[in-house]
């Protein structure tokens, strides 16, 4: 493929993003979206809890009516139960109230970075001996300490840092957020621009964490916009094929399912841990091992080629159509997906070498008597016959008759009348039915006139 660099269309991107929080090197890149899936008594919480206690998270709020019975749990996590603990997920306003809380520590930082300028400049004047007379209201209100009768600097929750903010919905599913997920759905997807700053400097952001019991749910459940913000999964173990192939559909399309069987089972079973699970994390460091390995398969370029990614989707649904195979479009439909993994795994075969030039053969010089022996038989392939079942004909209606018997005679007489046939289409009139009663009371006058 041919290549050309375009002048003056490079794409510069910016030194600093909305939410960035620098963490260990081999641990997970904030701002993030992380959801742990796995059916009840999983450990979810615990690993949960683990995670949270290894970032730098300086404030945590927490979703989920199982506060008070992981209360002992939750010590360590910077979490205000009078402020940052909601319980009631049914209230979908409790959304508006975690973007207010955001935004209000980004306007206690813009407040105190005020303060500290005006501080600094009071400070200053103060060395000059005519100070006193210039020091406004304002600034002897916000500095001066009555108790120690001297001037102090203005206060900050976090020293002047940016805050690391975080939110936990633990458990939420069939609840109201979930159900009616509209404003949590502008949470997910604008979580890293939430706290912004007039003067244009990146927003503080938050950083969601979801637990589930099921990644898909008929009702109540995370929806795929949420699914789709995702940075990195948590996953436990489940007895549950089709969670498994969603999990895989959803965060490991890149590699086999044969290949993430196999992560999956090295991470579930290969060691002595109580609550193990597999942590598929999607917005990978550059300190971050390969991701894995994936062999590359040979496939002819062109209509045939295939990935691996794309021959394992196809495994996938030629199962599920030999599973529902109950109706002719579903047979249409795997002899449509078998045909193509035979044309996509047969071996391309090798072009065949040219015939080799034949010598001519010099005639011998007296002719030898030629004997023509009898073509062996040759079996013909046996014709396929299909029985056709035919429908059967409608019965044929039997004719009318009427038969005329004289009272003075035990001889009948068969007569074979044929009656006009019924008008298909529009109803008759009130006058042809007269007439056709008419031509009736003519017809059987005839006949017993006989």
């Amino acid at each position: 493929m041919k290549e050309q660099h375009v002048t003056g269309m490079d794409i510069v991107p910016p030194n600093q993003t909305s939410g960035a929080v620098k963490t260990d090197p081999m641990q997970l890149e904030l701002p993030a979206v992380v959801i742990a899936c796995g059916r009840f008594k999983s450990g979810k919480t615990v690993a949960l809890v683990n995670l949270l206690s290894k970032l730098p998270i300086d404030r945590l709020l927490w979703v989920g009516h199982s506060y008070l019975s992981n209360k002992r749990m939750l010590e360590g996590l910077p979490i205000d139960e009078e402020e940052d603990v909601f319980t009631d997920t049914d209230d979908v306003a409790l959304i508006d109230r975690i973007v207010a809380i955001v935004q209000k520590e980004a306007d206690d930082l813009v407040e105190y970075e005020e303060k500290l300028k005006r501080y600094r400049a009071m400070m200053k004047k103060l060395k000059d001996s005519s100070a006193l007379t210039t020091l406004c209201d304002e600034d002897l209100d916000d500095f001066l300490c009555l108790a120690t009768q001297t001037f102090e600097p203005p206060k900050h929750r976090w020293n002047g840092r940016r805050p690391v903010l975080a939110a936990v919905f633990d458990d939420c599913i069939g609840s109201a957020l979930f159900s009616k997920p509209r404003k949590l759905n502008m949470l997910t997807t604008g979580s890293r621009h939430l706290g912004k700053f007039k003067d244009g400097r990146p927003a503080l952001g938050i950083n969601l964490f979801f637990t589930v019991q099921s990644l898909k749910c008929q009702s109540g459940g995370l929806n795929k916009c949420i699914r789709l913000q995702c940075t990195a999964y948590l996953i436990f173990k489940t007895f549950n094929e089709d969670e498994l192939s969603s999990l895989w559909e959803q965060c490991a399309s890149d590699v086999t399912r044969e290949q993430f069987d196999a992560v999956y089972d090295q991470a579930i079973n290969g060691g002595d841990v109580s609550h193990p699970f597999l942590l598929i994390d999607l917005n990978k460091k550059r300190e971050h091992p390969n991701s894995v390995a994936v062999e590359q398969v040979a496939a002819p370029s062109g209509k045939g080629h295939r990935s691996p990614a794309q021959l394992a989707a196809l495994e996938v649904a030629r199962k599920k159509a030999i599973a529902s195979r109950t109706s002719m479009a579903n047979e249409r439909k795997l002899e449509k997906i078998e045909s193509t993994l035979a044309a996509i795994r047969q071996p391309k075969q090798a072009p065949s070498p040219p015939p080799a030039p034949v010598e001519p053969v010099a005639e011998p010089a007296e002719t030898a008597e030629t004997v023509v022996e009898p073509a062996p038989d040759v079996e013909e392939p046996e014709e396929e016959i299909r029985y056709v079942k035919k429908a059967k004909a409608a019965p044929k209606k039997p004719k009318k008759r009427i038969v005329v018997v004289e009272e003075s005679s035990d001889d009948e007489e068969e007569i074979e009348v044929r009656l006009p046939p019924k008008r298909k289409g529009k109803r008759a009139t009130r006058a042809e039915h007269d007439d056709g009663d008419e031509r009736y009371e003519k017809t059987m006058r005839d006949l017993f006139s006989l």
